[in-house]
C-alpha cells in the first residue's frame, strides 16, 4: 500500500493529491472531476490538471473567446453549470454573442449566458469515458481565476458517440487552440 492510499486527503500535500487522483483516473476513466475535486477537497482544475495526458488537453486560454465564437460549428451541445451548491445542465447552441461591460454574452433562442470573461484562465479539451454509461465523451472545459469550472460544452454526452462530423469539428477546434 502507498502512503497516498492510507492517508485521507486533509493528510495529503497537492503533490499527494494529484498522484491519487491520476491514480483514480488510470483504474477508472468514468470519474467525474466535480466529484474527485470534493473528495479530495481541491478546486476542479486540479483534478483536470492530474488526468491522463490523453484525457485532457490545455487549450489557449488567452483565446478562450475566440473559441467560444466557434462553438456554433459544433451545432447542439450539451452545457454544464455548476457551482457549490446546483449543477445545471441543458441544450443549447451557441451564437447571439456580444460583449456588455464584463460580460460577454451568449444570447440566441436557446442559451442565455453572461460569462464574466475577465476570470476565465484556464481551457481545457477533455476525452473521456462518460461517467454514467461509459461511452466516449468530448468537452471544452473553461475555468475561472480560482480553478472552479465556469462551464463545459459536451459534444456528446452519454449514450451515444458524437457524429463522425462533430468528432472532425471538435478535434479542429482542439489543433486550433492547442
Amino acid at each position: 500500500t502507498t502512503q497516498a492510499n492510507t492517508l485521507t486527503p486533509e493528510m495529503m500535500s497537492l503533490e499527494e493529491k494529484q498522484t491519487a487522483i491520476r491514480a483514480e483516473f488510470e483504474k477508472n476513466g468514468r470519474q467525474m472531476a466535480l466529484v474527485l475535486a470534493r473528495r479530495y477537497d481541491v478546486p476542479e482544475i486540479e483534478v483536470v490538471q492530474s488526468m491522463p495526458e490523453e484525457m485532457a488537453q490545455p487549450l489557449d486560454a488567452a483565446k478562450w473567446a475566440e473559441l467560444l465564437h466557434e462553438l456554433p460549428a459544433l451545432g447542439e451541445c450539451h452545457i454544464i453549470v455548476n457551482n457549490a451548491s446546483v449543477t445545471m445542465e441543458c441544450m443549447g447552441t451557441f451564437g447571439g454573442f456580444s460583449q456588455s461591460g464584463p460580460f460577454l454574452n451568449v444570447q440566441n433562442g436557446n442559451l442565455d449566458m453572461h460569462i464574466a470573461h475577465q476570470t476565465i484562465t484556464h481551457v481545457y479539451a477533455i476525452a473521456k469515458p462518460g461517467h454514467l454509461d461509459g461511452v466516449m465523451t468530448q468537452s471544452i472545459q473553461f475555468f475561472n481565476h480560482k480553478g472552479e469550472s465556469a462551464f463545459k460544452v459536451f459534444n456528446s454526452f452519454g449514450r451515444q458517440v458524437a457524429s463522425e462530423e462533430k468528432q472532425q469539428v471538435f478535434n479542429r477546434l482542439v489543433d486550433n487552440f492547442r
